[in-house]
């Protein structure tokens, strides 16, 4: 069994680990029980692999509400196996930070939205 400081991850203050979810190898389908914005990573515990990225080629997938149908080939995985669910907490906020700050730059340059905005 591989535990989660084995594993070199980028883990920060807006990330939150996913304990409840379930997993069908067979179908190369996670199913998150729990609130989060947008899905990392994730990791098999069982063999140290990454098996979602959605930044890395050939580890992405779809997400389709809270299911994540994985592109890398987990199907010669089982059920059972304990995954690592890295999530991030804050993207909704991220959002609002840079519509805010494209916002104010745009009031800078434009004398119509000055006057509505102020």
């Amino acid at each position: 069994m591989a535990y989660i400081q084995d594993i070199n991850l980028p883990i920060v203050s807006d990330t939150k680990i996913i304990s409840k979810y379930s997993f069908d190898a067979d179908n190369k389908k996670v199913v998150i029980n729990e609130p989060f914005d947008n899905i990392l990573y994730i990791f098999s515990l069982e063999n140290n692999q990454m098996i979602y990225n959605p930044t890395a080629k050939g580890f992405g997938g779809s997400c389709e509400g809270n299911k994540i149908f994985l592109e890398y080939d987990v199907t010669d995985y089982e059920d059972f196996y304990s995954l690592l669910i890295v999530a991030n907490l804050n993207k909704g906020k991220e959002i609002e930070i840079l519509l805010k700050s494209l916002i104010a730059e745009q009031v800078k340059t434009n004398d119509f939205l000055k006057l509505i905005l102020t």
